[in-house]
């Protein structure tokens, strides 16, 4: 099992690729297999309602730019292989496929380690090692499908951005897209489990939980603020047999921007930096074990 196959699958799912229910049909799915934890005060009623994340999702994919920082926390299990990361993610990101991203590795403490640009201008992607001054260049194409094991790491929220298909875009764009059939759609991949619960973050502030299960290979969770309809924490966990990744990411920092000119997406090179046909980034190496080119 490849698990770019497997995210990729997830992402169809979350924009509805799979063909979308009504959403007569989706509240059906909901009151059959939607089980609740214990009940939260009465004016955090959680019942049913599912128009909170369709919000949270709105307005993560309404926009054409966002600038978004977050911190991540990545493991894969790949039988012998084991890989755990945690980085620092500043990126801008314009739809459809342009990025200008900084991941900031750091240690178990919190400490940074090195930092690593990448920026797409939709026909070249550039990688540069600060640490090294080292930089070197591919075609996008190659990148988005031969590695999506260093797409996978700009970020669940700009990659869910990113690999929402041109029509639903253009549908939200135009206000034609309306909440509940969004969550249909979302929702079409028929979890086996949902959960909706009241739950505190470290901030010491309540969010909404929305957690969906297809076991044993997919569990999804959703942090939704409910004050600022707005994702702020994500939590992926996919699973194959002896392989499992985990994709937990928490978003500090999520604002619309306005469009940048398109030679904000490209990368020159800053002095002395030189150019190498391939450039040592060792936690993007220990991924390449785990993660299989998608069109193998």
């Amino acid at each position: 099992m490849k698990f770019s196959r497997s995210l990729l699958t997830l992402c169809s799912l979350l924009v509805g690729l799979q063909g979308a229910v009504s959403p007569v049909q989706a509240n059906s799915t909901l009151a059959q297999r939607s089980r609740l934890l214990p009940p939260p005060p009465p004016e955090h009623s959680t019942s049913l309602d599912f128009s909170l994340l369709g919000n949270g999702l709105l307005n993560l994919i309404r926009g054409r730019v966002y600038h978004t920082e977050s911190t991540i926390a990545l493991r894969a299990d790949c039988g012998t292989d084991r890989v755990q990361l945690n980085y620092r993610l500043n990126s801008i990101t314009q739809y459809p496929d342009r990025f200008r991203t900084e991941i900031t590795f750091l240690q178990p403490n919190g400490d940074p380690v090195f930092q690593v640009q990448l920026i797409n201008n939709g026909e070249t992607v550039w990688f540069h090692r600060s640490d090294r001054n080292r930089y070197t260049e591919r075609e996008t194409s190659n990148f988005l499908e031969n590695a999506p094991h260093l797409y996978i790491m700009l970020g669940f929220l700009n990659f869910f951005y990113m690999r929402t298909p041109a029509p639903i875009k253009a549908q939200i764009d135009q206000g034609m897209r309306p909440i509940d059939t969004i969550l249909a759609a979302f929702l079409s991949g028929s979890p086996e489990d949902q959960t909706i619960a009241n739950v505190t973050l470290g901030n010491q502030r309540i969010h909404r939980l929305y957690e969906f299960k297809n076991p044993p290979s997919l569990i999804a969770r959703f942090f939704v603020d409910p004050y600022q309809n707005r994702i702020t924490q994500t939590d992926f966990t996919v699973r194959d047999g002896e392989q499992e990744l985990n994709l937990v990411e928490t978003v500090h920092h999520r604002v619309e921007h306005p469009l940048f000119p398109p030679s904000h997406f490209n990368f020159v090179p800053p002095p002395e930096a030189r150019e190498v046909d391939r450039l040592n980034i060792e936690p993007f190496r220990a991924l390449e074990n785990c993660f299989q080119p998608f069109a193998e």
